[in-house]
């Protein structure tokens, strides 16, 4: 995409859909070109929705746009969206008023948690935070209790608290050693509980 918005060369992305949630993955050559990308894939995007008779709905929460910016200018052009643009994007339309986007630094998407620097953190602060709410109230009833016997206290960990752990899990890339550290800790703690020896019991 030039300074005019018109498309010079293009790549191949798929988008990333599941039922009404739909993420349009876009890249662009260089940092100072990322706005007019996004701004061609918002007009592109709007367009297409309301030929199948669909209105997408642009509020702040709703559709957004993340924009990672990398290489030469990367720290101008932050500045620009975040401070002197407040976080939104003026996307110019064939007719009427420009269409206001707003611009967000953190998504959540299918279940999962999106930063625009790439980091896991917000992702793994909200799956452990998850994982605790499902697992704190069953902690002594169920995955303690000696009359419940330990193959089926197994099996309810794994529908019940490693599903909110690890759902989606397959998005995420390759984690930090105190991401997995943080993650390892939880799962041997339910497993020590299932098998007698809490926390604090190292025998």
């Amino acid at each position: 995409v030039d300074e005019s918005h018109q498309i010079q060369q293009s790549k191949d992305a798929s988008s990333i859909t599941f039922v009404d949630d739909v993420a349009v993955p876009f890249v662009a050559p260089g940092a100072s070109m990322l706005l007019p990308v996004a701004s061609r894939v918002v007009q592109v995007v709007k367009m297409i929705f309301e030929l199948h008779a669909l209105m997408l709905d642009w509020k702040a929460g709703k559709s957004m746009l993340m924009l990672n910016f990398r290489g030469r200018g990367a720290p101008q052009c932050r500045q620009r969206v975040f401070v002197q643009n407040e976080g939104r994007l003026e996307v110019p339309m064939s007719q009427g008023a420009p269409l206001s986007v707003h611009i967000t630094r953190l998504y959540k998407h299918l279940g999962s948690m999106h930063e625009e620097s790439g980091k896991h953190g917000p992702e793994m602060a909200a799956r452990l935070q998850s994982t605790k709410a499902a697992y704190r109230p069953l902690a002594r009833k169920v995955f303690a209790a000696r009359t419940v016997p330990a193959g089926a206290r197994c099996s309810l960990a794994v529908s019940l608290i490693w599903s909110r752990m690890l759902l989606y899990s397959g998005a995420w890339e390759f984690l930090s050693s105190s991401y997995l550290g943080s993650l390892t800790a939880y799962y041997i703690r339910v497993y020590r509980t299932i098998a007698g020896r809490p926390r604090g019991n190292e025998n």
